[in-house]
């Protein structure tokens, strides 16, 4: 069996976490392929993470169900200690799960952008909506959630997940579609 070894479901229980004797683990890094173009490499690295190129690359069992999304954040490195002024707008990246909606609340200081907050757990969208009203009142709020948000899928199917945003006064900003996974990460 030939596969790439994304998370830790059945290849890695299988062959690895409850390996019996009659089974082999082989890993074939890519480089060691002769018949790849000779850019392909170079296209991985310019395309995926640092995580998921140790798989695609290395052919290494990696984590994909937490710090998919930013890897390489360092709550120490990139922490700051900004607070919300009263009034000052706000700017909230929201990301819409069923039980787990996110967002993720910044400021602008200058030139720059300072992550000031984050809404984790959240159970659903008009619950995210009303957090975000009760808890800045007197602050403009912006959402920027992810275009998925246009389907009707919240709790209440009548109503997109944008249109419960916009039904409490926050301004939304949002694209047709998602980006491309690869123009998401800065080169």
């Amino acid at each position: 069996m030939a596969t790439t070894p994304e998370g830790f479901r059945a290849t890695y229980r299988k062959w690895v976490r409850d390996a019996k004797a009659e089974y082999a683990l082989y890993r074939a890094p890519t480089l060691s392929n002769p018949y790849l173009p000779a850019d392909y490499v170079d296209g991985l690295r310019q395309t995926y993470p640092p995580n998921l190129l140790s798989a695609y690359i290395e052919g290494q069992f990696v984590n994909l169900n937490s710090g998919a999304v930013y890897p390489d954040f360092d709550r120490q490195l990139n922490g700051c200690d900004t607070l919300i002024q009263p009034f000052e707008p706000i700017d909230a990246g929201v990301d819409f799960n069923v039980y787990n909606c996110t967002a993720i609340l910044y400021v602008q200081r200058g030139d720059e952008y300072h992550a000031v907050g984050e809404l984790t757990g959240v159970r659903d969208t008009p619950t995210l909506a009303r957090m975000l009203v009760e808890r800045f009142p007197d602050n403009p709020v912006t959402v920027y959630p992810d275009a998925s948000g246009q389907g009707h899928k919240s709790v209440n199917a009548a109503l997109s997940d944008l249109a419960i945003l916009k039904a409490v006064s926050l301004t939304v900003r949002a694209n047709g579609t998602n980006p491309a996974v690869r123009d998401r990460r800065p080169r």
